[in-house]
């Protein structure tokens, strides 16, 4: 059976990489400021950069929508890895817990199952000597 990396682990990671786009999120938004800045500088400074306006517009437009997508999505994978805490916590651990009771569980009612199963066999192959001494007594 192929080992899968724990739910935990999984969460740890998610969070990792929210922690990332976050990083990420401060550092364009900080560099857009610092565009914006200089677009509003080079306006005051040369008459030519007003052909680079609607560029740098687009660009820091595209840019907005960007960011705009990594927040949804940064709320989109917190709801997720909340969804998957909430089944972990209320539905995977209680089940594991009462598999792995040593009293009640699943490896218990295996075990109690092969003892059957040793009885079973052994009161058939009495079973099947007691019809066989029948026979020969009945053949005699």
């Amino acid at each position: 059976m192929a080992k899968q990396i724990p739910l935990k682990e999984r969460r740890v990671e998610a969070e990792k990489l929210v922690l990332e786009i976050q990083d990420e999120f401060s550092r364009i938004k900080k560099e857009i400021k610092k565009s914006l800045n200089e677009l509003e500088e080079a306006k005051k400074i040369n008459s030519n950069f007003k052909k680079l306006i609607p560029d740098l517009n687009n660009v820091s437009s595209k840019v907005e929508e960007t960011l705009s997508n990594f927040r949804s999505d940064r709320d989109r994978l917190k709801r997720l890895l909340n969804t998957a805490d909430n089944f972990y916590d209320k539905k995977f651990i209680p089940l594991q817990k009462k598999i792995l009771n040593k009293e009640t569980g699943l490896s218990k009612t295996i075990n109690k199952g092969r003892q059957l199963e040793k009885q079973f066999n052994s009161v058939k192959i009495s079973h099947q000597k007691q019809v066989t001494a029948i026979k020969q007594l009945v053949s005699e």
